[in-house]
């Protein structure tokens, strides 16, 4: 399944348009590569960089902890007993999470799990990175609450200090437990912000429920079924008498979205959120592309010709079309 000699330099991308679609073609350019040594999930605090691991268990990011994954696959537990989640960065303290040509797997269905299993988590003021990476699985695969500006450096004009930044990756094969909402990335939450995805790669397609991932890859998307959204802003998880997001400061450039029911959904966020350069695939349940709060919206296309959705009506397209 796993390339076994990695390129001799590393792959360089400008658009997600320029990832392959399918994971097994992507998992050949970015994520983990070559022969790994195996290491136990845990939990990883102190300032550490690990290097060409294969981690075979949940991790946790400790308060305050600076860990850096490089050339690493994190293949998360799973199971009835499983921790929900396989990459947990929620203690706060500044945490500082890196990953870096890095391959993260979450194994929903496996074994008979139904329990809600989310790859990537983070709360509060930590921050998370992730570039030339690959994200496989889950029910949700990334589900950041993130709070003000943070640490990571990014050159983005509307968010120079990032909590989250996600950059020439690739997002996809996601998992649906019963019941369950399953986006690919899912901001939750009240003010929440400071995020930059850029040159990203999503298929907004899930697996059949009780797939592992292990084994089990999207061969076509065209039928596959969709997710729930590739991108999305919500509050409804908080509970109580919440009745609006109000998430900012967030700049999606560049990336390649496809699949899903409203393919990126800003919600009732507000204003600065900057929606630039990005190319959609065809298939949706609703429409691309929503949100009150979107202060630009520039260049956003279609990547392919042919019929699509928008507000429930069928119609035909052109590659280059505005969405």
């Amino acid at each position: 399944m796993y390339p076994v000699t990695p390129p001799s330099e590393p792959v360089e991308f400008g658009h997600g348009k320029d990832l392959p679609a399918l994971s097994i073609d992507a998992e050949a350019v970015v994520g983990a590569q070559g022969t790994l040594s195996p290491m136990s999930g845990g939990t990883f605090s102190g300032t550490q960089v690990i290097e060409n691991r294969e981690i075979n268990g949940s991790v946790n990011i400790a308060s305050g902890a600076r860990i850096t994954f490089k050339n690493c696959r994190i293949i998360g537990s799973y199971g009835a007993s499983g921790s929900g989640y396989t990459i947990k960065c929620t203690a706060g303290g500044g945490s500082w999470l890196t990953l870096e040509d890095s391959t993260v797997i979450t194994r929903t269905g496996a074994g008979g799990n139904t329990t809600l299993t989310k790859s990537l988590v983070s709360y509060g003021d930590c921050n998370v990175e992730g570039s030339r990476s690959l994200f496989l699985g889950g029910a949700d695969s990334m589900y950041p609450g993130l709070d003000g500006e943070g640490l990571i450096p990014t050159g983005d004009p509307l968010v120079p200090m990032a909590r989250a930044l996600i950059e020439d990756s690739w997002i996809g094969e996601g998992e649906r437990a019963p019941g369950a909402h399953a986006d690919l990335i899912q901001i939750d939450g009240v003010d929440r912000g400071y995020i930059v995805v850029r040159g990203t790669r999503f298929m907004g397609y899930s697996l059949p429920q009780g797939s592992d991932t292990l084994t089990t890859r999207i061969t076509d998307p065209e039928t596959a079924t969709m997710h729930s959204a590739c991108f999305i802003v919500t509050f409804n998880s908080q509970g109580g008498t919440i009745t609006r997001a109000d998430s900012h400061h967030i700049a999606l450039r560049n990336n390649w979205f496809e699949g899903g029911n409203w393919v990126t959904d800003l919600g009732v966020s507000i204003s600065p959120i900057e929606v630039t350069g990005n190319r959609y695939g065809l298939r949706c349940n609703f429409g691309m592309l929503k949100g009150e709060g979107i202060s630009v919206k520039e260049d956003n296309r279609y990547g392919l010709s042919g019929e699509t959705k928008r507000g429930g009506n069928v119609v035909t397209v052109s590659a280059g079309d505005l969405v």
